[in-house]
């Protein structure tokens, strides 16, 4: 007597990742739910009349996607407080299922009230507006008239390496310029410190603050008050090349 075949189903993945995005059908991807965080604008460009943005907790560092209209999006104030009406939306990217909330109404923007700490932020950019900017292009076209080299100290973070990137984009140009590269734990505002006022005694015409992208925690550093009020006062011209282009501290407003 021959013995029966066993037989079992045999899936695919991508027909169990399916499977369980077809599963998750509760009441939030369904119904219209209530969401409440702070907004966070995404990369800038609009996807066939939708914005895709970040919505963080209030209490930590957790964020949710946001797809919002043109319309909705033109209403939103970055880094405010809101509640938003709308529902959670599934979609499939690199095996995982991503959820993501779809803006259905601004229902709220909260008001916020004014900190000490962004009160003295506000005073420093006042300070600053008081004292005037020096003109990079300026100092650069004098000295190269004087044909004399323009000096730079360029400080970048522990084990960095954007500084490929910088002196690419040099090229031609490096012969004009006598540049020196410091090096410290760019995260800490302290050690930022430490070697602006060890560099500010070296007679450079520009200091500046070199560090590509990272995420959002590590950019605090460069909104640390004593740092910042330390870059406005420093004889050179300061100049900050940190992060991405959303990535704006209170460093880049003042240099």
């Amino acid at each position: 007597m021959e013995d029966q075949a066993v037989t079992y189903p045999v899936y695919s993945p991508s027909s169990i990742i399916g499977i369980f995005s077809n599963a998750l059908k509760i009441n939030a991807t369904v119904n219209l739910i209530y969401l409440r965080g702070r907004y966070a604008f995404g990369g800038g460009k609009s996807y066939g009349n939708y914005y895709y943005d970040l919505l963080f907790s209030e209490g930590d560092n957790t964020s949710i996607g946001i797809r919002i209209s043109s319309l909705l999006r033109s209403k939103i104030t970055n880094n405010e407080i809101y509640t938003l009406r709308g529902f959670i939306e599934k979609s499939i990217k690199n095996s995982s299922i991503e959820l993501r909330f779809v803006v259905d109404e601004i229902v709220q923007q909260e008001e916020r009230s004014i900190s000490e700490e962004e009160l003295q932020r506000y005073g420093l950019i006042q300070k600053k507006l008081e004292t005037g900017s020096k003109d990079l292009e300026t100092l650069i076209r004098d000295k190269m008239l004087k044909d004399e080299k323009i000096r730079i100290a360029n400080i970048y973070g522990n084990n960095a390496i954007v500084q490929k990137d910088f002196f690419e984009g040099l090229d031609v140009s490096r012969k004009y310029f006598d540049i020196s590269d410091y090096s410290c734990n760019i995260t800490s505002s302290t050690a930022i410190i430490s070697k602006l006022n060890e560099i500010s005694a070296l007679d450079y015409d520009i200091v500046a603050l070199v560090r590509g992208g990272g995420d959002r925690q590590s950019m605090e550093t460069f909104n640390d008050l004593s740092l910042s009020e330390l870059f406005i006062v420093l004889k050179p011209v300061t100049v900050t090349a940190i992060g991405h282009t959303v990535d704006e501290t209170l460093l880049d407003k003042l240099a």
